[in-house]
């Protein structure tokens, strides 16, 4: 019997061969006995997330999903993993830093994304919404460019990552903004912590007003 031992399942024989024949022409049969032992999981070290299960102690995400099991499980239909998240449609990497615009601009291209573009005023409020709950007290460079400082007020557009450029089509800007001229020119957008997360423009590649970013993909 003890080739059942530790087997899901077993087919006990009754035959002469097996037990022997001490009766001759006696009708016989067999009795087992026999009991079921659970095979305890080993449990994982850290709460899994829910969608995904403990596999020998650690925490793996369900077929469909991806993601390090503990924190994210995203669906593989939604690119928008950790450590992007989801603000409204837009998927964004909010990255908390010191960098200037210039920085910013190169740090997303090399993510594969681009700084991230607040084309309607709805997408905009989002944003600054999730930035206020977060109370980090840093400013975050946007996608946002001037490209024509010659111009009063500017000619400001959204960067794309292929380099696109779309014209803003409602006024983004706090009061008394955008400022820059063409001797100090302010060619780069961030929202500005210190008025509530508002548009400001500033200088792109210098300067005390250093920052965050989003990059959106």
């Amino acid at each position: 019997m003890k080739n059942c031992n530790g087997r899901k399942s077993c087919t006990v024989a009754a035959n002469n061969r097996l037990y022997g024949d001490p009766c001759p022409g006696t009708h016989k049969y067999v009795t087992v006995t026999y009991y079921c032992k659970v095979k305890k999981t080993p449990k994982c070290l850290r709460r899994c997330h829910r969608q995904a299960k403990c596999i020998r102690r650690k925490c793996v995400c369900k077929s469909g999903y991806k993601g390090d099991g503990i924190r994210s499980c995203t669906n593989i239909k939604d690119e928008c993993s950790y450590p992007y998240r989801r603000v409204g449609k837009g998927c964004y990497l909010i990255q908390k830093d010191n960098v200037s615009g210039d920085t910013a601009f190169a740090k997303c291209l090399q993510r594969g994304a681009y700084l991230a573009n607040f084309e309607t005023l709805n997408e905009a409020m989002l944003m600054k919404y999730e930035l206020l709950k977060m109370k980090t007290g840093v400013h975050y460079y946007v996608g946002g460019r001037n490209i024509n400082r010659y111009k009063t007020g500017g000619d400001w557009r959204w960067i794309k990552k292929d380099g696109k450029m779309v014209k803003m089509k409602y006024f983004a800007f706090d009061n008394g903004e955008p400022n820059g001229t063409l001797k100090a020119s302010q060619d780069c957008m961030f929202f500005y912590a210190s008025r509530g997360y508002r548009f400001h423009a500033v200088w792109c590649a210098m300067g005390g007003l250093l920052g965050g970013y989003i990059c959106e993909k």
